[in-house]
């Protein structure tokens, strides 16, 4: 079956990923389809969805699958030269990141919001290869072995690398699990405080209410724990559940995104950065998911950078609340945007 769209065929995307704990990456490449065009279509899928919950969530309906390091940077090679040349993201100055932390903490002052996720951008002109960038991507597969790297192609959105820790969904024999993942702690911090206590409490709530009315009983959290990432600590817990279908495309317009990287209440937080944040986030704080026959899993888009031929830009954010700090906020950022730009070339 090919898959159409207003009688013109859906253009391509093309993904190499690979999946925590795993040695090997894999590549796919198929029609681009939102997942409601998918009601009765087998087989695997890798899921694309941006920042913007207004903007669909797409699925590349996989034609073609090889594994391998060395299969991949093939297929790696072929496709690098197809990348554009583009103006880069203006790279976000200390006081844009200074008023934008300010404008939610009025917000949150005023009462219209509990927690607001500030992001900014860093960008590089640089002449880039497919051996730099693949490079990189070997790299980040031997310095995270637990994280979810992806390097990915897409006919709109670009190309995006990454190495994100944070689970939003996996789904496995019925049984689903959200990660509650906020809180930051860098190595120059002395230790947790109730800012960063805070930013996880308000994240799991709304996972527990976006269960609630997703009709999901019986959810069990876990402990709270921590979950490292290079120099970088996150407050983190876990809910389980039952009765998941392993394309759980209701579930997961529910909790995209969460107040790990929009905010609290979910719709104002999101309309005010999309009114003021100053630049798209694209896929940034978006997730991606690979739906196979066993397992499916939704990874939140971080630790990433969008790449062109003439440079990088890398994206950060961070949890603001009534306890938030401006010096404290930009050297969180700094320390994210580090845990994969150390390896980019500048």
């Amino acid at each position: 079956m090919e898959l159409t769209k207003d009688g013109a065929n859906i253009q391509q995307a093309r993904a190499i990923f690979r999946l925590p704990g795993e040695s090997l990456p894999q590549f796919v490449v198929g029609n681009l389809a939102n997942p409601a065009d998918l009601l009765g279509v087998s087989g695997d899928l890798f899921c694309i969805q941006p920042f913007d919950q207004n903007l669909n969530a797409q699925c590349i309906v996989v034609s073609e699958r090889v594994s391998g390091w060395m299969a991949c940077y093939e297929k790696w090679a072929l496709i690098f030269p197809a990348l554009i040349t583009e103006p880069l993201l203006a790279t976000t100055s200390r006081d844009a990141f200074e008023r934008e932390i300010e404008g939610i903490r009025t917000e949150i002052a005023s009462g219209h919001l509990e927690k607001a996720v500030a992001a900014r951008v860093k960008s590089s002109q640089i002449e880039m290869d497919a051996d730099a960038v693949w490079r990189v991507f070997e790299q980040l597969h031997h310095a995270h072995p637990s994280a979810f790297l992806f390097l990915i192609v897409h006919p709109e959105w670009g190309c995006w690398m990454g190495a994100t820790p944070e689970n939003l969904l996996t789904v496995e024999g019925g049984v689903g699990k959200v990660m509650a993942l906020a809180g930051t702690l860098t190595a120059v911090q002395s230790g947790w405080t109730d800012k960063e206590r805070l930013e996880q409490t308000v994240t799991s709530r709304f996972i527990a209410e976006a269960l609630a009315s997703s009709g999901i009983v019986g959810a069990e959290e876990s402990r709270l724990g921590e979950l490292a990432m290079g120099n970088i600590k996150h407050l983190v817990s876990e809910w389980q559940f039952g009765g998941v279908s392993p394309r759980p495309w209701r579930l997961l317009e529910k909790l995209h995104p969460t107040p790990a990287v929009g905010g609290y209440p979910q719709q104002l937080a999101c309309e005010w950065l999309r009114s003021n944040e100053g630049f798209d986030r694209g896929l940034y704080a978006g997730y991606l998911g690979w739906i196979g026959a066993q397992k499916s899993v939704f990874y939140v888009t971080l630790r990433c950078s969008k790449i062109v031929k003439n440079g990088y830009t890398l994206f950060a954010g961070c949890g603001v609340n009534a306890g938030s700090e401006v010096e404290v906020e930009w050297q969180e950022t700094r320390a994210k945007m580090d845990l994969l730009g150390q390896y980019l070339p500048e």
